[in-house]
């Protein structure tokens, strides 16, 4: 492609965004920059309103306090999994490929997620029988986890219809009512328990509003999903897998190192987090429109697009995380949470590595080789819960930090050669 063929096409995409003349200028690479504004503006708003919830959450409890109800929503994170919901990502793929058949596998995947919910409530129900001592607090945990688990079926839906201003508007009404709700609790009292009561209120209302938006629309076929388990598993296996090497950090600081010192590590590991918002809307957005090329030379420009994004962005957050990590930190946590701070340094390459790693999933699952990204998941998975048990009981919330960075750095490696081994499989095989 020359230099002046290049500028015309981004030329175009930022006439795409501005005027919404799809139609018209229909290049994926300039829908995948519509896609990415439209995505961003939203989405962005949601997780500030979500980290200002988390800002007020951590100075309400305090650290012993925060510590506790960190270590228990981590707890709660693992076993979200029993919903299943790696099929919202497969719902993605597929509904954008099939349309017409959107509306049957959103209810099937939907169909599935109720039967895991009947299976954690049981679960839940044998461990509050038992006595737990937390047992109140995860149960009505889990119904919050549930609520946001049929809503997130709810978006994938939406982002397949490429309906992405209503995921936007619904995903900043959960925090907008978590933030009124927090502090409707200044008032009554701020405990844990009542903590998570308000967040599974804001979820149901979150699920409701989400329905009314999708659920007119879905025909309700006879309960059939054994295809879409057949076809889905490995996705649900997958974001199994990514939540035990995500979260097992979390959770090994609080059972080895103890509250105080993961109420230290949950505000830096979860400011490393929030910056994931925009690799993953790459992910979201690029997916399909890779899954739509025709052509090597268009799947290239997608892929490289979303390439360049990826590290340019990694790079700023980067070079922000140095630059303005302490004020930010005293800003948002208070003097009292400054202690993180060599934790959320020590992870400041964390966000280039993910926004890399996001595209070379996206680049295997555009080539179906979803059992490859398992496997590579499964091996960083392996090294992810022996490191726990051998590093953070001996080295605490740093050891947890190195451990973190050497985990995303093996996924990336790992990542990055199934990536060009996907790609270099298909043009083997299509070469006369």
């Amino acid at each position: 492609m020359t230099v002046t063929e290049r500028l015309k096409s981004y030329r175009d995409a930022f006439i795409v965004w501005r005027t919404g003349q799809l139609g018209k200028h229909n290049s994926l690479v300039a829908t995948f920059v519509r896609g990415i504004f439209a995505a961003i503006s939203g989405t962005t708003l949601a997780y500030l309103l979500g980290a200002i919830t988390t800002v007020l959450v951590a100075r309400e409890l305090g650290v012993n306090g925060y510590g506790e109800y960190a270590t228990i929503m981590a707890s709660l994170g693992l076993l979200s999994n029993l919903l299943g919901l790696g099929l919202d990502t497969w719902l993605l793929g597929e509904g954008a490929r099939l349309p017409r058949q959107l509306n049957t596998l959103a209810w099937q995947v939907l169909f599935l997620k109720a039967a895991g919910s009947l299976a954690m409530l049981g679960i839940l129900m044998w461990s509050w029988l038992s006595g737990g001592a937390n047992a109140a607090v995860f149960i009505i945990g889990s119904l919050g986890v549930i609520a946001d688990g049929f809503s997130r079926t709810g978006f994938a839906m939406l982002r397949a219809r490429a309906q992405n201003g209503r995921v936007a508007i619904l995903e900043v009404a959960a925090p907008a009512l978590l933030l009124a709700g927090l502090f409707a609790l200044k008032a009554i009292g701020f405990t844990v328990v009542a903590l998570v009561t308000v967040q599974l209120v804001c979820n149901a209302i979150v699920t409701a509003a989400t329905f009314a938006n999708t659920f007119d629309e879905i025909k309700l076929p006879t309960p059939a999903p054994w295809g879409v388990l057949r076809e889905g598993w490995i996705f649900i296996a997958s974001d199994v897998v990514a939540n035990i090497y995500s979260l097992v950090g979390i959770t090994a600081v609080g059972w080895f190192a103890g509250t105080m010192a993961a109420g230290l590590y949950k505000p830096a590991h979860t400011a490393i987090s929030l910056t994931y918002v925009v690799p993953n809307l790459i992910f979201w957005v690029g997916l399909p429109l890779l899954n739509r090329a025709t052509t090597h030379s268009v799947y290239r420009r997608v892929a490289g697009t979303m390439l360049a994004s990826a590290t340019l962005y990694g790079l700023c957050i980067l070079m922000g995380i140095w630059w303005i990590g302490e004020p930010a930190l005293r800003l948002i946590y208070g003097e009292t949470f400054l202690p993180s701070l060599p934790y959320v340094q020590g992870m400041s390459l964390i966000p280039l590595m993910k926004s890399i790693s996001f595209v070379c999933a996206a680049v295997m699952l555009s080539q179906k080789r979803q059992r490859l990204r398992l496997g590579l998941q499964s091996i960083v998975a392996l090294f992810s819960v022996a490191g726990a048990f051998v590093v953070i009981p001996n080295a605490g919330a740093m050891g947890a930090t190195w451990l973190q960075v050497f985990i995303e750095a093996v996924l990336l490696a790992l990542y990055a050669a199934g990536a060009i081994w996907s790609l270099h499989k298909r043009y083997a095989q299509e070469r006369p």
